[in-house]
């Protein structure tokens, strides 16, 4: 069963923008293999030196990742997902699907998945399709380098709320992370991942977090994995039917269905005019995905404008000046000057193709 003929697809976010979502809504399908939660399994690989097509013993490998691996036998309280799997009937169910003594870790992924599956009592013989929730562009480049032809989901939303979200709800998750540094990272990273997403040369499809829940995109996701549709792709769900109400920082419990308030624009009566021009440059390659980027500054005004803080930047400087030391608050201007820099280097790059 270990040599099961399969195509490979990938998940990878730009955000706050549904990833998680997405993969709990393909969980149970009919040709699908999922496992419950991201498990980041080529950071794991990468902590022990495992390389692409080193061969190691199956009981070592599997030894490992069961001690490390504890939110795929348990679940995980950032992402509300709880369960419990019995940990002997899981090796004894690997251990009978891969006889080898000898494993790589893209055989040890598969078996991972497929062990999942028969653990649940899924058909095996129609699942075909194995979903692999890298989250992160590095983790998914090394799902890449280990399989050929992968086909790619790539989840989005609009980058100013993506920007509200991931700044605000974190917060209010991790008040560590009310820093310049965590403010210019996630900016960043709204930036450049759709920028990585964008030049990525394998099959792909771009599901925007706002029509998730459109027919017409639950078709296109069923049609992109060649797999009939079928209603339960409306319903987010882990560990055979367990409904999924959204992770520790989603304000809204949905219980398993697509909460509305996604579509909602906090972003408009939480950013100033200064943000909002600011960002609608920055965010510019969203057009691309019909997203309304028209209220910016011209190019003289970013040049004037752009060092001053956006409005989640200034409380976090109000926040540090009251309630930290004088290295965090030096740290955090440091940080700023880089965000300044990062900016301005933007501008620049844009004006010099301009003229």
């Amino acid at each position: 069963m270990q040599q099961k003929k399969l195509n490979f697809f990938s998940i990878i976010t730009t955000g706050r923008t549904g990833s998680d979502y997405l993969e709990a809504c393909i969980n149970g399908l009919s040709t699908v293999l999922t496992i419950p939660d991201k498990i980041y399994f080529y950071k794991f690989c990468n902590k022990f030196k495992i390389n692409k097509n080193q061969k190691i013993k199956k009981k070592k490998f599997l030894k490992k990742f069961v001690k490390n691996n504890k939110n795929f036998f348990n679940g995980s309280k950032l992402e509300n997902k709880f369960y419990s799997i019995n940990k002997n009937k899981f090796i004894n169910l690997f251990n009978k699907n891969y006889k080898e003594t000898f494993i790589t870790r893209d055989q040890f992924l598969i078996n991972l998945y497929l062990s999942y599956s028969l653990y649940l009592k899924e058909n095996i013989k129609k699942k075909i399709n194995l979903i692999y929730h890298a989250h992160h562009f590095d983790e998914n480049q090394y799902f890449l380098d280990d399989f050929k032809h992968v086909k790619i989901f790539i989840t989005i939303r609009d980058p100013r709320q993506n920007l509200y979200s991931g700044i605000y709800n974190w917060r209010k998750y991790q008040k560590n992370r009310n820093t310049q540094q965590f403010n210019f990272n996630y900016l960043k990273r709204v930036i450049e991942d759709l920028n990585r997403a964008l030049k990525l040369p394998n099959k792909k499809i771009f599901i925007k977090l706002e029509e998730a829940n459109d027919i017409k995109i639950k078709k296109k996701i069923s049609n992109f994995l060649k797999n009939k549709f079928e209603k339960k792709i409306f319903y987010a769900t882990y560990f055979t039917e367990k409904k999924w109400t959204g992770d520790k920082l989603s304000t809204f419990k949905s219980k398993g269905l697509f909460n509305v308030n996604i579509k909602k624009k906090i972003w408009q009566n939480s950013f100033s005019l200064h943000d909002i021009k600011l960002l609608n440059f920055l965010f510019k390659n969203y057009k691309k995905f019909n997203y309304d980027m028209s209220n910016k500054y011209t190019i003289a005004q970013l040049f004037l404008f752009s060092w001053r803080p956006f409005s989640f930047e200034v409380s976090t400087f109000v926040y540090s000046l009251k309630n930290e030391s004088i290295l965090k608050i030096f740290k955090n201007f440091f940080w700023y000057i880089i965000r300044t820099m990062y900016i301005y280097k933007k501008i620049l790059k844009f004006f010099l193709f301009k003229i």
